[in-house]
Formats: C-alpha cells, structure tokens, sequence
C-alpha cells in the first residue's frame, strides 16, 4: 500500500470512529417498578405481584437484529432480594424476564416469597430489605430497579380470633363476642394495640364502617384481648339489600413501640335477603328420662314485608351447645309458601332412651335447631332442652325434689330495670328467683365498673351467696352495696352457680356465670361529678298523644354523640289516667340503637312488635359517646300505642 492510500486510509477510520460511538439500540434510561413498596406478612405465604417498567434513549442507528428482537430488547435473569445494610442477597427468585423490540418496555410477573422465610429474616433483626433486578439491553447498557419489602415486626407474628366464622341475624341487633389472640416470636414482652375494627366487604375491598375502639395488651405474648361488637339490624338489613353474602370484621394490630401491621379477620355470613328471624314456641322445655317425651312445636319464618314465596326446611337437629356435636335428627322436610310470616307446625318424639344416654353422657342441656332457606343462604332457629332424670325434677311437680332454678328478674330496689345516679348515692339491687324443689342456692353478684363495662366486660364478684331455699317456690335476695364512687356505666349481673345447675364442660366459661339461662344482667350510670346537669338534656317529639308506625320520633342533636338508644317502657296494663300509668314501675321493653347521622326515626318492626295496642308506654333518648359514656337524655314521655 502506498503512501497516499494510507493516509486515506487512517482519515476514513478518524472520520467513522465517533459514528462507532452511537449506540445502535438506545441506552437504558429509567426504570420504574409497581408498587414501589409491599407489606409482608409473616403468618402466610406472599405472593406479590410486581411490574417493571424500562425507558430508553432512541436508537442511534438501524437496529442490527441481536438478541431479544429486532430492536435488541431487554433481558434479566432472576430477581434478588437484598439486605440493603450489608448488600448480602439474602434469595434468588423468580425467573428469566425478556422482551424484544424497542422501548419503552413493560415487564410483569408474580414473586412467591414463603411465610418461613419471612420469619427466618425476622428472627435476624431485619425490618426493610429490595427486591431487585437489573435489566440488561443488547448494547451491553444496564440499570437495575428495586422494590421496598417492609417486614412486619419481628416479635409479632399473627393474628388469629375466636370465632372464626358467625351468622348474621337481619331481624335483631347482632351482640358480637370476638376473642383476638396476637402471637408473637421468641420470648417478647411487651405489649400490642389496635385502633378499631373495620368492616369489609371481601369482593370489593371497600370498608363498609368501623365498629369498637381501641384494644391493648400488655405482658408477655400471647396477647388474649376481648370485645363486643353490636350490630343494629339495620346495617345487615342494608347489606342485604345490596346484595352483601359475605362481611369481614378485621383489625390491625401493631408493637405498641411501632412498626407494620399484621391484620386479623372473622367472617360475618349473612342469609338470604328475604329472610329476617326464625323463632320457636315454646323457647325452652324440660326433657324426662323416665318417659318418653312429646314436642309440639311452632316454627314462626319472618321475611321482608313485602316477601311472597316459600320458604322450606329439610330436618331438625338435636346438638350439645357445649361441643357444636350433632347427636341426632328429628321429624322431616317442613315447607310454607304464600306471604309471611309462616308458621309452621310440628310434633317432635324423643324417647326415654336417647335422654337417659344423654345424661349418662354428662349432658344436662341439647338444643333442636332447624335451618330455613328462601333462595340464599339458611336462616337458623333453636329451642333449648334441659335434661333430668325424673319427673321429680320437673316445675312444682315435687316441691321436696332437687332445686331447679326455672326464673330469674333482676331489678333495683324501686322495681326499674335501669338505673341513673348521683356519684356516692347508695344503691342496691335484688333478684326474684322462681324455682322448684328445695335445696342450697349458689350464687354471686358480680359487676364490671366504667373502663372494662364496654367491649367484653370485666366482672369482679361483689360476694358469694349460699342461701337454703325452702318449698315456697319463690325467693328474693338482696344485692351488697353497688359501686357509686367512679361516673361511667356499670355492668351488673347475678349469676347461679351450683354444679347441678349447669354441665360441668360449661363450668369454665365466664369466671363464675356458667349458664347463660341462669344469668341475669343489667346496667347502671353513674353521672358525672357535676351531678345530673353535667349531662344534655335532649329535646324530643312526641311528649304525649298516640303513635303509630308512621309516627316521626325526633329529638335534638348532641355534639360528640356517636350512637344514640331509644329505648320504650312498660308502665303496666292499659290505663285511661297519667296517674294511673305513671304510678307503675316502669320496665323495659325494647330499644333502637342509632347513629349519630339520625335525629328522626319512626319504630322498626322488631320495636313494634313488642308493642300492645292500645297501651301506654313511656319513652326516652339517651346519647352515647365514642367510648359509650352516656353524654345527654331526654326525659320520661308518655305515649299511647295505637296500630
């Protein structure tokens, strides 16, 4: 080669040289990953679904058609999750990502991260750790992208409550009585809390409303937290109407130092939207082991008003309450169409022979329960059956027999059902017992003060009472003084318990109160230290005259109300002068329970029904803060119901 093709040579090659420069399929940008962070959870496996997303410079020349496409593409091979304090890659997961042509470029997979590894990383102290992948194009440019995994706190470690799964009845107030357990790893000490429950609709996601308040524990783990949720019938009316099948009550909780939630949940079934109660009459029969037995009963289907079909049952069933065990079925198909309510009829035989398995079994008390369903999920019924070896314990058959508790009433010393106090005021209570047979009585008077009285109350025994009840089948015993001094309201409860009174499986229940027959309750409020005016007294319509199912009940607002009670009360049997009415003691009959939203309301179904005609009754509001302190009342008002 010459001189002059040399030169030529060398100036060609400087001149092409930047062009080499230019990348032939773009340079790699940014990247962007969705979501930018995920909670773990350590009591269940993660499956996280996760998307990259890779912008890129144009390309600086026609693509040459390398690896991943015509354009070059973009490719990795695995995803790492990193300790972001030490760089250590803790795991390799997931698999090869590519894709071909030219950016942008959109990449999606799904991440399995299992429950033992999680905890394994807890255990080592680790709160935040990346989920990270870099991407490589055909030019030889990478950049790598990263997801936040925020650990939950290593001494938690799940959530669990009891029930798990419960029925909703649409035609009353539903009392919930949830037990939450929150465990947690190693030997933590310390305590946990939550702020409230949430109800949530599982298709949808959406939170339907809150109920409760604030729950903690404190100690070593695990943490035992009890509660009561009350539902109005409203609400499960509404999701009916919407079409709801399925409710969850969930709560979150966290270390009381900080840190990410672990979320415990219950579900809530509801029935079908046309079905509202099922009640059985008689409620509640005495078995005989030494002859067989005779159940003539009455089955009464309550719908929506408007609700015209059929409504059907396939058995009855006889079951141990203390185990959940089916010991057996009953009678057949039962079925009513037309308009409700449908009462249906039915005569039930149960021999000597499976009462007295029964009691040699240990059992004192079954239920026969029957499940009626319109075109949704079943609506439950039950009667209860207490079970004795001879007639001898049957009522009043045998006044020297064994002592059977059958009746209690509670009340205060003037006769009211409910009581409103000054700080300090005496204050005593007594019960009326009906029984039959003689015999020693065990029992206790227990009360739950302002601070445990909502969510599950905490009882403490006032004293133990032993009284020897003799053949006049009727007995009245007198409360110890009650509390007075702290304001708030008290949960005040007799409770009956000799071992013969009730099976022995149930005697662990309830510290002391192990039959929820043998039990009676009853409330109290003690007002604030400025006396009954530190209180709101509430507005109200009607104050006189006679209502109906039309009739508007309204009352003024309160502030920092939360929920507000309506609450009716019989004053005795028909009466044509105030005097007349307003001399009983009055009793109460039923209640509404409302939220704050509501200053007007007209009685519900379930109210009326327990409504006479023709009768006079006494009514009042009360209104309740968030903690279910009673912050305002109205007075007394007598009204006469006329359907």
């Amino acid at each position: 080669m010459n001189r002059f093709s040399r030169y030529l040579l060398q100036f060609v090659l400087a001149w092409l040289a930047p062009l080499a420069l230019l990348p032939a399929h773009g340079a790699l940008l940014s990247i962007n990953v969705q979501p930018p962070q995920q909670q773990l959870q350590a009591n269940q496996d993660n499956s996280l679904a996760v998307s990259w997303r890779l912008t890129s410079t144009p390309p600086g020349s026609p693509p040459t058609g390398g690896p991943g496409g015509p354009g070059g593409g973009v490719s990795s091979p695995s995803a790492l999750v990193v300790d972001p304090a030490s760089g250590m890659v803790l795991a390799t997961l997931g698999g090869f990502l590519n894709q071909g042509g030219s950016g942008p470029y959109l990449l999606s997979e799904f991440i399995q991260l299992p429950a033992d590894s999680v905890q394994e990383w807890q255990r080592r102290g680790l709160r935040r750790l990346l989920l990270v992948r870099d991407f490589t194009d055909a030019s030889g440019s990478s950049l790598r992208g990263q997801l936040v995994l925020n650990l939950p706190s290593a001494e938690l470690r799940a959530v669990t409550v009891q029930p798990a799964q419960r029925q909703l009845i649409p035609g009353q107030d539903n009392s919930l009585m949830l037990a939450w357990q929150v465990t947690a790893t190693g030997e933590y000490s310390g305590a946990v809390l939550s702020r409230q429950a949430s109800l949530v609709d599982p298709a949808s996601g959406a939170v339907l409303g809150t109920l409760g308040g604030p729950l903690r524990g404190e100690g070593r783990a695990p943490f035992m937290l009890n509660e009561q949720l009350d539902l109005p019938a409203a609400s499960v009316q509404a999701w009916q109407a919407s079409g709801i099948r399925r409710v969850l009550v969930q709560r979150e909780f966290s270390a009381e130092a900080g840190g990410p939630l672990l979320r415990g949940q219950m579900v809530l079934t509801l029935p079908s939207a046309e079905l509202r109660a099922v009640t059985v009459q008689p409620a509640q029969r005495q078995l005989l082991g030494n002859q067989d037995n005779r159940l003539m009963l009455t089955w009464q289907v309550t719908t929506r008003s408007d609700y015209s079909g059929a409504v059907s049952s396939r058995q009855a069933n006889v079951v141990d309450p203390a185990s959940g065990a089916v010991l057996g079925t009953l009678g057949g198909p039962l079925r009513g169409e037309g308009r409700a309510p449908f009462v249906l009829n039915e005569q039930l035989d149960l021999p000597a022979a499976s009462v007295q398995a029964w009691l040699a079994s240990g059992i004192r008390r079954v239920v026969v329960q029957r499940e009626f369903s319109a075109d949704g999920a079943p609506l439950r019924g039950q009667m209860l059956l207490s079970l004795v070896s001879s007639d001898l314990r049957a009522p009043r058959e045998n006044q020297s027999g064994e002592l059977r508790v059958q009746r209690l009433s509670l009340s205060f010393m003037d006769n009211q059902k409910i009581a409103l106090v000054a700080p300090g005021s005496a204050l005593t209570a007594k019960v009326l017992l009906a029984y039959s047979g003689n015999g020693l009585l065990e029992g206790r008077w227990q009360v739950a003060e302002p601070g445990s009285s909502e969510g599950q109350p905490f009882y403490r025994t006032l004293t133990l009472v032993r009284p020897f009840l003799g053949d006049s089948q009727q007995s009245t015993l007198q409360s110890p003084p009650l509390p007075t001094d702290k304001a708030g309201k008290y949960r005040l409860r007799f409770c009956v318990g000799n071992g013969e009174q009730a099976p022995g499986d149930d005697l662990v229940l309830d510290y002391g109160c192990p039959n929820e027959a043998l039990t009676v309750e009853t409330v109290y409020q003690v007002l604030g230290s400025a006396g009954p005016d530190a209180q709101s007294l509430i507005g109200v319509s009607p104050q006189s005259g006679t209502v109906d199912a039309k009739t508007p009940f309204e009352w003024r607002a309160v502030d920092a109300a939360v929920v507000y009670r309506v609450q009716f009360f019989a004053t005795g049997p028909q009466a044509d002068s105030e005097a007349e009415v307003l001399g009983e003691s009055p009793s109460f009959i039923a209640g509404m329970l409302l939220p704050a939203s509501l200053t007007q309301t007209t009685l519900s179904n379930l109210l009326r029904s327990k409504l006479e005609p023709d009768r006079y009754y006494l009514w009042r509001v009360t209104a309740h803060d968030e903690n279910g302190d009673l912050i305002g009342r109205s007075h007394e008002w007598r009204v006469r119901y006329q359907p």
